[in-house]
């Protein structure tokens, strides 16, 4: 009996195979002078303009320090936070994976597989849980794994 071909990729727990995917994957890195501990703690910091509040973001202990840090509203989010979110966490995502040649290895070894982050707690940038998901899909959007294929495109 043959198995169809293996077309996509879940990840979600920083425990499973591909763990290292998650914004939660502790690997630091730089962007303009400053360095993060995680993704989440860049993309968190970056929706506010109070440079304050930033930084405590940033010093944040754990991403998911980080992530409620990043949920309050008691600071006003910058006025552009929904135009330039999808370029901060690609930013993010590709400052991760190009400073550390360990990571940058498996998401090339992933080769023209369908990543997707594979939850039902975020339909923004999770699948919704969907197994089939294209980007036609309507259950989740999967902004996340778009963003991890098309860094992965782009360090070829």
């Amino acid at each position: 009996m043959t198995q169809a071909p293996m077309t996509h990729l879940w990840f979600y727990s920083l425990r499973c195979k591909y763990g290292v995917f998650s914004n939660f994957y502790k690997a630091p890195f730089v962007i303009e002078g400053i360095t993060y501990q995680t993704v989440e703690h860049h993309f968190q910091s970056q929706k506010f303009p109070n440079t304050e509040y930033q930084q405590r973001i940033i010093n944040a202990v754990t991403p998911t320090d980080t992530k409620r840090l990043g949920r309050t509203r008691r600071y006003p989010i910058r006025a552009d936070w929904e135009s330039v979110k999808d370029d901060i966490m690609y930013n993010g995502v590709k400052a991760k994976f190009s400073q550390h040649p360990d990571l940058k290895k498996i998401l090339l070894d992933t080769g023209d597989l369908i990543i997707c982050e594979h939850t039902n707690n975020d339909k923004l940038w999770g699948d919704g849980l969907d197994l089939k998901w294209t980007p036609e899909s309507n259950i989740g959007k999967n902004k996340l794994g778009i963003v991890l294929m098309n860094v992965r495109k782009d360090l070829i």
